[in-house]
């Protein structure tokens, strides 16, 4: 980055790469330390406290969603999805649309839309993000290159967020 000037504030530019950069480098393999999930990436970012501009990483944070598109999460069905969407309606930025790329024993499945905001008659929720999977714990990465190319078939070249 360009060096700060004495008596200059830090240029908008320079601050948004800045936060873009620390998340590129928090969510990649560096350096014998393995790569954060994007949803803990961004929690790091969040709680580094004086490091960004607060109002320019919380709208970087509000983008990306607590669970950016990419992020390959384990729904309470068991099965394994990949995040596609963000929920357009603010009240359920914890429920975006994934597709389903695994079925609860492991096995790939062709990917398969789901809205985590879908009901019951009852307005129960049917399903929840259990929880991230880290990219450790991935045994490959054929779904999400599976749903990728999939989605590029349906004519969209890569998840889009909606929000």
């Amino acid at each position: 980055f360009p060096p700060r000037i004495k008596g200059k504030p830090k240029h908008l530019f320079s601050t948004i790469v800045s936060i873009a950069d620390q998340y590129d480098e928090l969510t990649s393999d560096q350096h014998e330390v393995s790569a954060q999930s994007p949803s803990q990436a961004l929690e790091t970012m969040t709680h580094a406290a004086g490091l960004h501009d607060t109002r320019l990483l919380s709208i970087f944070v509000h983008m990306m969603g607590p669970f950016p598109m990419g992020t390959v999460v384990l729904l309470s069905t068991g099965e394994t999805a990949v995040v596609f969407r963000q929920s357009i309606d603010q009240r359920f930025r914890h429920r975006p649309t994934v597709k389903i790329v695994r079925d609860p024993h492991g096995n790939p499945v062709e990917p398969t839309p789901y809205d985590l905001t879908s009901c019951t008659s009852t307005n129960d929720f049917l399903a929840h993000i259990q929880r991230v999977l880290p990219p450790a714990e991935l045994r490959d990465m054929t779904a999400v290159q599976v749903l990728f190319a999939h989605s590029e078939a349906e004519g969209e070249s890569r998840p889009r967020w909606d929000g």
